[in-house]
């Protein structure tokens, strides 16, 4: 059947994309989709505050990834709802869960597959940032050990923006108890190509403010 042809490359291709994709992100850490068991348990948490998202409504839309540009596309779309408990927790069916999934409440979204991380205990964890309306503001940017994978929290920082001669200028500030740190706007629109984190104990690092996840790995000295 000729004419179904230049449909099935459409889409087979972008399929072999994402799959790529997911392969490299579950190369640094384990995927939620590798979960045992018909369920997972998710703690939300508001990664300013590194406190519990409680009792909040939370909706999933998720499918296999396929993106086509011309019907029928076979996405398996599905939507789930849940709400969390005091702790922030929600227990999720993995029918729910698929190659892409996202996640929304009234002041929250992320993507669960891609952000989501192991906690103790068989669960799972993913911090969030509320939505704001209006300019821009700071770059939020986790600080992980490279040597332990570990988030470097409670930690005074210095991102410094540097040219041929130095630092030009420095911001102090500290990562909480999760380990981000909130980059100035004016830094990202200003000094993004010089732009380096300096933090005790760790190599000077340079922001990549392209980076995904908006995670940072520090090497220790």
């Amino acid at each position: 059947m000729p004419r179904y042809r230049p449909f099935l490359l459409l889409c087979v291709a972008p399929l072999v994309a994402v799959t790529a994709c997911a392969q490299r992100s579950t190369d640094a850490q384990p995927s939620i989709l590798q979960a045992k068991g018909d369920s997972v348990r998710v703690q939300f948490l508001d990664a300013t505050s590194a406190q519990p998202i409680a009792d909040t409504e939370i909706e999933l839309w998720s499918d296999n990834g396929i993106r086509c540009v011309q019907a029928p596309c076979l996405t398996n779309g599905k939507q789930w709802k849940g709400k969390s408990d005091p702790y922030g927790r929600v227990v999720i069916p993995k029918s729910a869960l698929n190659t892409s999934t996202t996640l929304k409440s009234d002041s929250y979204h992320g993507d669960l597959v891609q952000d989501a991380s192991p906690v103790a205990g068989g669960s799972w964890a993913i911090e969030l940032f509320a939505e704001e309306a209006g300019d821009p503001g700071p770059h939020p940017l986790k600080l992980i050990d490279a040597r332990t994978h570990k988030a470097i929290a409670n930690t005074p920082v210095r991102i410094e923006t540097r040219n041929t001669h130095g630092p030009s200028s420095a911001e102090s500030v500290s990562s909480n108890a999760l380990g981000y740190i909130l980059v100035p706007f004016q830094i990202v629109v200003k000094g993004a190509e010089n732009s380096w984190v300096v933090a005790p104990g760790y190599r000077d690092a340079h922001i990549d403010f392209a980076w995904t996840r908006r995670r940072m790995s520090l090497t220790p000295r």
